[in-house]
């Protein structure tokens, strides 16, 4: 899964760079899965006038336990196992006495990298920090909460090579391939180290800006193509 969100992050990186400038270097409860929710606890409301011994009966009827109560919403907060979240919000959903069930999801700030220039990664960021539309972006951040990359994911960049004293890219660097007829793998034509970087540029170290899958080192393979110098 997490392979699958960094590939995903990085090619739509990389199509957003065609229409960008230079970057320097609500689900329901149903929809849900249940996976890897960290909770073992509903919000439950039942409809308004409903009695204490009926409600009581529901939660007999589904194992609940009442843990909590929030006065001001008129909403239960209920304990079931954790394994069966899900199976337990329809369950309640399915009283004719309850208004809406759904779980306790915990809340989590947004991972924000504190890289100096990632405020001008609209693509990745987007609060129409440059005249553009909030929220078109590839909801980097969001994604981040999940995983900000992995060692053992390699992406190899086919392009004009990549810097290999760049301070956000050097210690990404794998091993370098050059099919070119120059004696050098580096980088003189710019753009090589600019896809790199915003595949993978050090994130969090607070120089420059933050690549996609920014977590880990040695990620990148240079490979030097094209007759650019």
């Amino acid at each position: 899964m997490q392979k699958k969100l960094i590939s995903i992050l990085v090619i739509w990186g990389l199509m957003l760079l065609i229409f960008s400038t230079p970057v320097f270097a609500s689900l329901t409860a149903v929809e849900h899965s249940g996976k890897n929710l960290p909770t073992n606890r509903l919000v439950v409301k039942f409809k308004a006038g409903t009695e204490k011994n009926l409600k009581e009966k529901a939660h007999m009827r589904h194992g609940g336990r009442v843990v909590d109560e929030i006065l001001a919403l008129d909403v239960q907060v209920v304990e079931v196992p954790a394994e069966r979240v899900m199976e337990k919000v329809k369950e309640y959903q399915g009283e004719e006495v309850v208004e809406f069930a759904e779980p306790d999801f915990v809340a989590t700030a947004l991972e924000i990298p504190d890289d100096p220039c990632f405020y001008r990664q609209w693509d990745m960021h987007n609060t129409g920090q440059t005249g553009g539309l909030p929220d078109a972006d590839i909801d980097a951040p969001e994604a981040w909460d999940i995983t900000s990359g992995r060692p053992s994911i390699k992406i190899a960049i086919l392009d004009s090579g990549i810097d290999q004293d760049h301070e956000d890219l050097a210690d990404k660097i794998i091993s370098n391939v050059n099919f070119t007829t120059s004696q050098s793998v580096d980088d003189f034509f710019g753009h090589g180290s600019h896809v790199a970087g915003i595949a993978a540029a050090a994130g969090n170290n607070n120089k420059g800006i933050a690549g996609t899958a920014y977590y880990g080192n040695r990620q990148l393979l240079d490979l030097r193509a094209g007759e650019c110098v």
